[in-house]
């Protein structure tokens, strides 16, 4: 019954840590658009060309989605207990993985928007 008990416990922890991980995606992942979309709507205000302003406006949304991204994880979904400068080695590990999708990102986003004039 003990280990019945024990079993149900640890279930219960690892799809509570998958719950909140999913959650913390979904929030980047509305956090990071929103950001874009906002300095895509600021930009071309003060670009002179549509393309540069998009283009322009993807850089720091993803900079700020990045480490968005990473302070959810770290203390919502994963509870990371890093101090210090571990803090700053740890961030560095995580955004490596965002370093592929923002080189796609500044590949493929000119053939994929549709600019009206």
């Amino acid at each position: 019954m003990s280990q019945l008990i024990h079993s149900f416990a640890a279930l219960k922890v690892r799809y509570h840590v998958k719950a909140k991980f999913v959650l913390v995606g979904i929030w980047n992942g509305i956090f990071g658009y929103a950001v874009f979309f906002l300095l895509n709507t600021s930009f071309p205000w003060l670009l002179s060309t549509r393309s540069a302003a998009y283009m322009c406006a993807i850089v720091p949304a993803q900079m700020l989605a990045v480490i968005n991204a990473y302070i959810c994880n770290k203390y919502i979904a994963f509870k990371s207990e890093a101090k210090c400068q571990a803090i700053i080695a740890e961030f560095l590990r995580f955004s490596t993985v965002y370093v592929v999708t923002f080189c796609l990102s500044l590949v493929f986003l000119p053939a994929f928007v549709c600019v009206r004039s």
